[in-house]
C-alpha cells in the first residue's frame, strides 16, 4: 500500500491536468502526475513556482493549487483493503502512464464502453456510495471491466483546492 500525499496543481486550459514534481524532465519544475510515478510537490511553495512556471510557458492564468491524499493499492490483492472506504478511484496502468477514473461524467462521457470517467472530466468525482451501492462495489466492478486487457488498482482520492 502506498500513501501518496503533497501538492499539485491543476491546469484547464480546455481540458484539466493534474501535475506534480518533475520525474525525468530537464529544465522543468513540473510533470503530469499520470506520468511522473504519481508523485505530488512537497510543499506548497514548490507547487505554486510549478504553476507559476506552467503559466509562463503556456501563456495561461488557469491554474489552482491543491492538496492531494490517496491511499493506493499497489498490487491488485491489496484492493480489498478499500471494502468500506469512500471516495475511491481507479488507477488503469496504461504503458508508462496511468489513467484515473471515477465514476462516468454528469453528461454521460465515458471512456470508451467503461463504467467510468477520467477524473478530469467527471470534476474529480469519485466513487461514493450511493443508490445502496458502496464506493468500493462501484470501483472494483470497474477494476473487473479493466483488469481482463490491463492492471487496474484502487485508491482513495482526496483533492482540495486551496488557491
Amino acid at each position: 500500500m502506498r500513501d501518496i500525499n503533497g501538492y499539485v496543481f491543476i491546469v484547464n486550459i480546455g481540458f484539466q491536468q493534474i501535475f506534480g514534481r518533475k520525474s525525468t524532465l530537464p529544465f522543468v519544475g513540473y510533470e503530469a502526475l499520470a506520468t511522473n510515478g504519481i508523485n505530488p510537490y512537497i510543499n506548497e511553495d514548490e507547487a505554486r513556482l510549478g504553476a507559476l512556471e506552467f503559466e509562463h510557458r503556456h501563456n495561461t492564468q488557469k491554474t489552482s493549487v491543491g492538496i492531494l491524499e490517496m491511499k493506493l493499492a499497489e498490487h491488485p490483492e491489496e484492493n480489498g483493503y478499500f471494502k468500506d472506504k469512500e471516495s475511491l478511484i481507479v488507477v488503469l496502468d496504461y504503458g508508462f502512464e496511468k489513467v484515473f477514473i471515477g465514476p462516468s461524467a454528469r453528461n454521460g462521457q465515458l471512456i470508451g464502453s467503461l463504467p467510468g470517467a477520467h477524473l478530469t472530466i467527471n470534476g474529480f468525482n469519485a466513487f461514493n456510495t450511493i443508490n445502496g451501492l458502496s464506493a468500493y462495489e462501484g470501483a472494483d466492478y470497474l477494476v473487473r471491466e479493466i483488469t481482463p486487457r490491463l492492471q487496474a488498482r484502487i485508491a482513495t482520492f482526496g483533492l482540495r483546492f486551496i488557491q
